[in-house]
């Protein structure tokens, strides 16, 4: 019998800053408990950075393998880029 394995969502915000040319790039990502405070803590960021990006993204556990990215919330300045690199990762 085979097992199917655990499936995770992950609430996800990647803050965005702007690099010494002006450019707007993608920080680190930050982990969040649940939708809601992705949403909170991406607009917060947003706030005191360029902008922030909360996401979601349901996969495999044990296979490492995701399904494509849903964004919750974009605040600030989020480069198309950086949301389609989210989506695709």
């Amino acid at each position: 019998m085979i097992s199917s394995s655990p499936r995770r969502t992950l609430f996800m915000v990647v803050p965005c800053d702007r690099d010494v040319r002006g450019n707007v790039v993608a920080g680190h990502p930050i982990e969040a408990p649940d939708s809601q405070t992705a949403v909170r803590r991406a607009e917060r960021l947003a706030s005191r950075r360029a902008g922030a990006v909360a996401f979601a993204r349901t996969g495999d556990t044990v296979f490492g393998e995701w399904d494509e990215a849903v964004v919750l919330g974009r605040f600030g300045r989020v480069p198309d880029e950086i949301v389609e690199r989210l989506k695709a990762a």
